[in-house]
């Protein structure tokens, strides 16, 4: 299965797609995504939830750059924390 880098293309204004659109957009990761990342530790935890912590803004306007701070809970384990570069834009981006 190829990994697929998520993306998410935000035309609305930067504090309506960091407030609302940034905690749904992390908690609809496929956790196979995180795992297939050679900085992800816990690859053979079985995820139950992404959850967003925080974030801070480090580019605003489009494309916005972001700093997002991930906790992953697992079943059985306790949760874990990644500091993950994010990017908002209104334009297509190659999958490499």
């Amino acid at each position: 299965m190829a990994s697929r880098t998520p993306q998410f293309n935000a035309a609305a204004t930067l504090e309506a797609a960091c407030s609302i659109a940034l905690p749904e957009l992390i908690e609809a990761l496929d956790p196979e995504y995180l795992r297939q990342q050679r900085w992800f530790g816990s690859k053979t935890k079985p995820i139950t939830r992404l959850r967003l912590k925080d974030y801070a803004v480090i580019h605003e306007g489009l494309p916005c750059f972001l700093l997002a701070l991930i906790e992953v809970e697992y079943a059985k384990f306790d949760p874990e924390l990644y500091s993950i570069p994010l990017m908002i834009t209104d334009h297509a981006v190659p999958q490499q």
